[in-house]
């Protein structure tokens, strides 16, 4: 066993380098090439280390740099849960307190994960925009309160910060590094829930490959929580009334207006797609019994277009290698040319997951 980093090895970067597979059996199955990139082996379990880890240490140096190290840093989270567990683990690494809001969506297992790691952590409102707002609002000290005291207070939003972008834009140069020689990602595949991930791809992708390279980014979300597509589909900005999937990791009623400007700036490089519920269940299944991994429905988005037939009015339908996976980014190519198309699905992880859980979706939704 190594020694534990250091302040300073924390600051520099505050997720780990995740493995990208080559999986020959997922391959087999879809017919092109197939990589994971494991972003279930982050500290807090999930993609969020890279985004919001990247803004607190930031924040952390910021404001140190700022008092002559005097000043000590207080952390606030809004969060369906992930972006939460990921504020509290590099809050712990940083030696600062935090206090983290949940919505009333929040499951009881993943509002134990987050009291495991954080001594104040709160329940407030039906969504996640809800829970923001009493943070900013009622939660965290208004401004000129600070004045007389040597603490900071961080706003740490789950998703819409550049930062955040930032340290999701690492996992492309880890893949482009970490892909066998003369191996170019053709797509990310991706879950959406506020955009967070899909925006640091994109970023990612324009500064390792340059803007004249066009992989494409599948964006996944779930129905009752297609914030996104609904966005695209209306040719603007769309909220939500309200979230009515059980991926509530997903459950942004409006996604980051960057994320929608990537579609407006790109829009044959961003593919959304939503599936049902039980399709995201449906995948984390078959993913389990394919890789021995367990992930959270938001993740099974992701994965869902790899494991659901082509939809009806795909001209593949019905064909057996015919998948949502290669509707959404095949179509129309031959089976030599797809089975040279290189795609990278993220593993984004999550920890609102069990075998119990896992049980009672499974029932609920017949997989």
């Amino acid at each position: 066993m190594g020694s534990a980093p250091t302040l300073n090895q924390q600051l520099a970067k505050p997720w780990v380098e995740t493995p990208c597979l080559y999986s020959a059996a997922l391959s087999k199955q879809a017919g092109c090439n197939i990589y994971l990139k494991l972003e279930n082996h982050q500290p807090s379990g999930s993609f969020k280390s890279r985004g919001i880890g990247n803004l607190m240490v930031r924040a952390a140096a910021k404001a140190r740099d700022e008092s002559g190290g005097q000043a000590d840093v207080h952390f606030y989270c809004s969060s369906g849960g992930n972006a939460g567990l990921a504020c509290a683990t590099a809050a712990r690494d940083l030696g600062s307190p935090a206090t983290i809001v949940v919505p009333t969506s929040t499951s009881p297992y993943m509002i134990a994960k987050l009291q495991a790691l954080c001594d104040d952590v709160r329940v407030h409102g039906a969504n996640w925009a809800a829970a923001d707002q009493h943070l900013r609002e009622a939660v965290m000290p208004q401004k000129g309160t600070e004045i007389q005291t040597q603490i900071k207070s961080v706003y740490v939003p789950p998703f819409d910060h550049p930062d955040i972008w930032e340290g999701a834009a690492s996992l492309v140069e880890e893949v482009a590094t970490q892909l066998p020689a003369g191996v170019h990602p053709d797509a990310f595949v991706c879950s959406v829930g506020g955009g967070g991930l899909l925006c640091g791809l994109m970023q990612g992708m324009e500064r390792v490959y340059g803007p004249d390279v066009h992989s494409k980014v599948l964006a996944v979300e779930t129905a009752g929580a297609e914030s996104y597509m609904a966005s695209v589909v209306a040719g603007q900005l769309v909220t939500l009334p309200g979230i009515l999937s059980i991926a509530t990791s997903l459950g942004c009623i409006r996604v980051a207006e960057e994320a929608y400007r990537w579609y407006r700036q790109r829009p044959k490089d961003v593919v959304p797609v939503v599936v049902s519920d039980a399709e995201a269940v449906d995948a984390i299944v078959h993913f389990l019994d394919d890789t021995r991994m367990l992930v959270e429905p938001a993740c099974g988005a992701a994965l869902a277009p790899l494991y659901t037939p082509a939809r009806a009015s795909s001209p593949e339908a019905g064909k057996p290698s015919a998948s949502l996976l290669r509707q959404s980014l095949g179509e129309g190519m031959s089976d030599v040319a797809w089975a040279e198309h290189n795609v990278v699905m993220v593993v984004c992880g999550g920890s609102n997951i069990n075998l119990d859980i896992l049980a009672g979706f499974r029932e609920r939704f017949g997989v």
